[in-house]
């Protein structure tokens, strides 16, 4: 059953071509800020971090002259980490909340091209990647300074949806440690538009940003080679972004945009891999 599960999602692999799974674990956070206009004087940043598995299945096969690489991601599992919510006026912290923060929904699909130069500098290349990640706010402690009082929300508060579109140029270096060690750095910069969207549910309004920005990823791998056609892969990801001139906008329950506030975002993520690659004649 799995191997036809495999040879549906990944048809290519019946073709020669190099085949891996991998295994994943994401670390990171991101948030955004959000300002008031000059006379109210708020400020409002809320916190999202992550801890999360996932399952990498990959395909790369050569056309000509340029090998081409698709891989898909599906999230396996997740840990609770604790979200935050910071509300300011001027420079005086009014409310603070922490709340249960977990992954709700991941996948990343992702199709890369790329051309052979040289023993050291292995390939250039360009990529697209999609990517969703939705997260879910629940069991909310809520502390307001300025009332003097507290409260417990046990539901579902908030919901964090995130459309990722990447399109990514880099270069591939590869040095050989030994006949069955090598080392590789891929370094590459980023041209990332994100869509978010954040739903409050207990207070009929919801929230859109639309974010463009230029960033870099770096990538780290040794590479072991049991046999000629079989590897196990050890990998490290970090990627960064941040946009801090986006605006936010906002919707009622009718979806009626009724005002827009200047917001910034950032993003920081660390992905470290595990893989087996196989290669088809």
């Amino acid at each position: 059953m799995k191997v036809i599960l495999l040879v549906f999602i990944f048809p290519a692999i019946i073709f020669a071509g190099n085949f891996s799974i991998s295994f994943k674990n994401h670390y990171g956070k991101f948030f955004y800020t959000v300002k008031s206009n000059n006379f109210q004087n708020l400020k409002s940043k809320l916190e999202f971090p992550f801890n999360f598995d996932t399952i990498n299945l990959e395909y790369k096969y050569k056309i000509k002259y340029f090998n081409t690489t698709v891989n898909k991601s599906i999230l396996l599992n997740n840990k609770i980490k604790i979200g935050k919510d910071f509300d300011w006026k001027g420079d005086k912290l009014t409310v603070y909340s922490t709340s249960d923060c977990t992954v709700e929904k991941y996948y990343n699909t992702s199709i890369k091209i790329d051309k052979d130069l040289n023993k050291y500098i292995n390939n250039i290349f360009i990529k697209f990647n999609y990517k969703v990640l939705n997260m879910n706010w629940k069991n909310t402690y809520q502390e307001d300074y300025i009332k003097k009082s507290k409260k417990y929300i046990n539901d579902n508060s908030l919901k964090f949806e995130q459309n990722f579109y990447e399109y990514s140029l880099g270069l591939n270096y590869s040095n050989n440690i030994s006949n069955n060690l090598k080392f590789e750095i891929t370094p590459s910069i980023i041209n990332e538009y994100i869509k978010t969207k954040d739903i409050h549910l207990l207070r009929n309004f919801y929230t859109i940003q639309h974010i463009n920005t230029i960033a870099y990823n770096i990538k780290l791998r040794v590479n072991y080679i049991f046999i000629k056609k079989s590897n196990f892969i050890i990998s490290f990801d970090y990627k960064k972004l941040k946009n801090k001139t986006t605006n936010m906008n906002y919707y009622n329950i009718l979806n009626e945009k009724y005002t827009s506030f200047p917001s910034s975002y950032m993003y920081q993520e660390s992905i470290f891999g595990i893989y087996y690659k196989y290669t088809f004649n």
